[in-house]
C-alpha cells in the first residue's frame, strides 16, 4: 500500500472501541490435533508404560493442565509414587466409586470397606458400611467376616440399625468368630459380648445355648450379662412393662421389612391386621377371643404397642416380639373421659381435651402417662376447649388441631395449638382454613397434615399441610372418600389413610398420597373386623409374624 492510500484509512486519528473475537471451536481443533499427534507418537516428550506392559505416548502440558498431579510430578518429582487417588482427578474418582458401589456383594463388602477407608472414599465407605448392615446375615457366611479385628467386628454389632430380627444371630455370629482362631481371640470376647443384646434372646435360647457356654464360663462378667438377661426375661414373665433404657434391653431398628399393623375390633373379638407394602397384601395374624374394645394405638420403642381406650379409664400395653403376645394392664387414668386426642412423645401418653364422662362437659385440660413410672399426672391445659381434635407430633412439640366445641360459638374450631413438653406451655400457632372436628393427623417430611374429619357441612374429604417454618396450612388435593377419624401412618416417604366413617361401599378402602405428585391412590384393604374401628401403627416385622 503506498504512501497517499496510506493517508486515506478511515481509522487514523480517530479513537475506536476495540472488539474481541472468539472462536469457539479452537479448543476442540486443538485437542484434536493433540490427540492425533498422540497416535502417531510426534512432538510428544512423555511416555507412560502400564501394568501389562503397554506403552501410552503423551504431552505434559497436556497432563499438567487437566491434572494437578502431574504438574506435580513434572515441577517436583516427589509425587510420582501416589496412588490413583492422589491424581485429584475426581471425575474418574466418582465413576470408580460407583462402578463399585454397583458391584457391592456380602462376599466382597468387608474389603470394599477397607479399600474405601485407605483412599478416603467416604461415600464408598458409608455404602458398603450400610450394605454390611442391611445385609448382615448373608455377609457372616463368608470368610472375610471370620478374619475382621476385634474393633471392626464390635463397629458393626454395637450398631442399632444392624438388620438382625433375632438377637441369637448376633450371638452365634460372635462365637464363630472367636471359635475361628480361639487361642488369640478369646480374651476379646467379654468386651465383644457386651455388644450383643443379650436380654432380647428368649429364656430358652440363653437356658440352652448360652448358660454353660465354655466361653461363658471363663468370665465372671460374661455370667453377669447373663444373668442381667435372664432376669430382665423372668421380669416380663410377671406381666409387667418395663420400657429399656439400657442399650442391650433395646431393640435393634435395622429390619428393613417394615410392616402397617392395625388393630381391628368386630362384635366380641380384636383382630391384629397387617398390611406388607412389599407384596401388597394384607394378612391376619391373630385374634383374641375377649373383645378388648376400640382404642388408639402408638408404638414404643419399636416393640411395644399402647392402647388407650376411649370410653373407659383402662390402657393396655403388648409386647410385639414376645412369641405370645399378651395384653398387660397399664394404672387406671385419674379422669373419666371420651372423645379425647392422644399423642405420644418420650414414652408419654397424652390424653387431650375431651368430654368429662361425669359432667359431659368439654374440657382444655390435658393428662399424661409416663410409661417409666407407670403413672399419671396433670400437665398445662389448652387455651380452647376441645372434644375430638386431632393430635399430631412434630420436632417433640404436641399439636392439637381443631375439634369441637358446643358451648362456643364457633362449634367447629379451626385453631391449632401446639405444647412444648421442655417447659410445659401451649401456643396458638396458624389456624386451618376451615373448621373441624374428628380430624386425622399424619406427619410426613418435617410437615403437618389434617386430613378429612367432620363440621357443619358434613363428612370432610379435606386436607391441609402445615410446615412450621411457614406458618401457615395450604390446601393440597382431596380424599378420594369422605372420612372421619382414619388412621393414618406414614411409610417409605408414602402417607397411608385407612377405615375411617362413615360407613360405605368401599369403607375398608386405603388411600396413599404421594407428595411429590399430590396425588391420591385408591386401594382395597381387607382388613378384618369393622374398618371403622381401626387403629394402626408403623412397626418393625416380627420373626413370628
Amino acid at each position: 500500500m503506498g504512501e497517499k492510500a496510506m493517508q486515506h484509512l478511515p481509522c487514523e486519528g480517530k479513537k475506536f472501541k476495540s472488539i474481541t473475537f472468539q472462536n469457539s471451536s479452537l479448543s476442540v481443533e486443538v485437542f484434536r490435533a493433540l490427540q492425533s499427534l498422540r497416535k502417531d507418537e510426534l512432538l510428544c516428550d512423555i511416555k507412560m508404560e502400564t501394568d501389562d506392559g503397554r506403552i501410552i505416548y503423551g504431552h505434559k502440558v497436556v497432563l499438567a493442565s487437566a491434572c494437578p498431579y502431574f504438574l506435580a510430578m513434572f515441577t517436583n518429582f516427589n509425587e510420582k509414587d501416589k496412588a490413583a487417588n492422589f491424581l485429584s482427578m475426581d471425575y474418574i474418582k466418582d465413576k470408580c466409586t460407583k462402578f463399585l458401589e454397583t458391584q457391592l456383594a456380602p462376599s466382597n463388602c468387608i474389603k470394599t470397606k477397607r479399600f474405601a477407608d485407605l483412599h478416603d472414599c467416604t461415600k464408598l465407605k458409608a455404602c458398603s458400611e450400610a450394605y454390611i448392615k442391611t445385609q448382615f446375615l448373608e455377609v457372616v457366611k463368608y470368610d472375610d467376616f471370620l478374619y475382621l479385628s476385634p474393633e471392626e467386628l464390635i463397629e458393626i454389632i454395637t450398631s442399632n440399625d444392624l438388620n438382625a430380627p433375632l438377637e441369637q444371630n448376633v450371638f452365634e455370629t460372635v462365637i464363630n468368630w472367636v471359635q475361628h482362631e480361639s487361642d488369640s481371640r478369646k480374651q476379646y470376647f467379654k468386651n465383644i459380648l457386651a455388644h450383643v443384646r443379650l436380654p432380647l434372646i428368649p429364656t430358652e435360647y440363653l437356658l440352652n445355648n448360652v448358660v454353660g457356654h465354655s466361653l461363658i464360663e471363663i468370665s465372671p462378667e460374661c455370667k453377669n450379662y447373663v444373668n442381667y438377661a435372664l432376669n430382665f426375661n423372668f421380669i416380663k414373665t410377671l406381666q409387667k412393662i418395663t420400657i429399656p433404657n439400657k442399650i442391650c434391653c433395646t431393640r435393634r431398628s435395622g429390619n428393613l421389612n417394615k410392616i402397617i399393623l392395625m388393630l381391628s375390633w368386630a362384635d366380641e373379638e380384636t383382630y391384629i391386621n397387617w398390611y406388607d407394602p412389599a407384596t401388597n397384601k394384607w394378612n391376619v395374624t391373630s385374634k383374641f377371643c375377649q373383645n378388648r374394645g376400640t382404642g388408639s394405638i402408638m408404638l414404643i420403642k419399636h416393640q411395644f404397642i399402647v392402647l388407650v381406650q376411649p370410653y373407659c379409664r383402662t390402657s393396655e400395653i403388648i409386647d410385639l416380639f414376645s412369641l405370645k403376645p399378651r395384653w398387660i394392664p397399664m394404672p387406671l387414668m385419674k379422669v373419666n373421659r371420651r372423645d379425647f386426642g392422644v399423642g405420644l412423645i418420650n414414652h408419654c401418653v397424652y390424653i387431650v381435651g375431651g368430654i368429662d364422662s361425669c359432667s359431659s362437659s368439654i374440657v382444655n385440660s390435658v393428662v399424661v402417662f409416663d410409661i417409666n413410672v407407670q403413672e399419671w399426672r396433670r400437665v398445662a391445659s389448652m387455651s380452647s376447649k376441645r372434644g375430638c381434635p386431632g393430635i399430631g407430633v412434630l420436632n417433640n412439640l404436641l399439636y392439637a388441631v381443631g375439634g369441637y366445641d358446643f358451648s362456643s360459638g364457633n362449634m367447629y374450631l379451626k385453631s391449632v395449638e401446639c405444647y412444648d413438653t421442655t417447659i410445659g406451655i401451649w401456643k396458638l400457632v396458624a389456624e386451618m382454613s376451615e373448621g373441624r372436628s374428628d380430624v386425622s393427623i399424619g406427619v410426613l417430611d418435617g410437615i403437618i397434615y389434617a386430613i378429612g374429619g367432620y363440621n357443619e357441612l358434613g363428612y370432610c374429604k379435606a386436607v391441609e399441610t402445615y410446615r412450621p417454618s411457614d406458618g401457615f396450612w395450604t390446601r393440597i388435593a382431596d380424599l378420594h372418600m369422605e372420612r372421619i377419624r382414619p388412621e393414618v401412618v406414614t411409610l417409605h416417604g408414602l402417607m397411608y389413610v385407612m377405615a375411617g366413617r362413615p360407613f360405605k361401599p368401599h369403607n375398608d378402602s386405603v388411600e396413599i398420597y404421594n407428595p411429590k405428585t399430590n396425588t391420591w391412590k385408591l386401594m382395597e384393604s381387607c382388613v378384618k373386623g369393622r374398618s371403622a374401628f381401626n387403629s394402626a401403627v408403623v412397626i418393625d416385622r416380627p420373626p413370628h409374624f
